[in-house]
C-alpha cells in the first residue's frame, strides 16, 4: 500500500458495509492491521469513525471489509502531515510527583474496599 492512490475521505460515501462477500483469507491479518489502526485513532482521531466501523465486522471479516480497510489506508497514504504530535511532559519532577499522588490515592482505594468487604 505504500504506493496507493492517495483518497481524500476515510470512508467511501456510499451505503454501509453489508454483510455479503468472501471472507477473506487470512482473518488474522485483517484483525492485526485493524488493531494497528486502532491504536493509531489516538493521533488520528479524523479516521475513529472508519475504524469503528470495520472494529463491527471483527468477528467475521470479508472482503468488503478488507476493501473499506485499504480505503483507510490509502487516506492516511495521502494525510501523512496531519495528526496529533505528543510530547513528553517537560518536567520529571512534575510526573513523578503525580505517579506518587496516583498511587497513593489507588492504595487508599484498595484500602477503603477491603475495609468495607471484610
Amino acid at each position: 500500500m505504500a504506493d496507493c492512490k492517495p483518497v481524500s475521505t476515510p470512508v467511501d460515501c456510499n451505503p454501509k458495509l453489508s454483510t455479503d462477500g468472501v471472507p477473506v483469507q487470512d482473518a488474522t491479518d485483517f484483525r492485526s492491521l485493524a488493531g494497528a489502526l486502532q491504536y493509531l485513532t489516538f493521533t488520528r482521531p479524523d479516521i475513529a469513525y472508519a475504524v469503528q466501523q470495520i472494529y463491527l465486522y471483527m468477528h467475521d471479516p470479508r472482503e468488503p471489509y478488507l476493501t473499506a480497510l485499504k480505503r483507510i489506508l490509502s487516506y492516511i497514504r495521502g494525510t501523512l502531515h496531519m495528526g496529533l504530535v505528543l510530547r513528553p511532559s517537560s518536567s520529571a519532577k512534575q510526573q513523578n510527583t503525580v505517579s506518587r499522588s496516583s498511587a497513593k490515592a489507588e492504595y487508599r482505594a484498595v484500602a477503603n474496599a477491603v475495609a468495607e468487604a471484610s
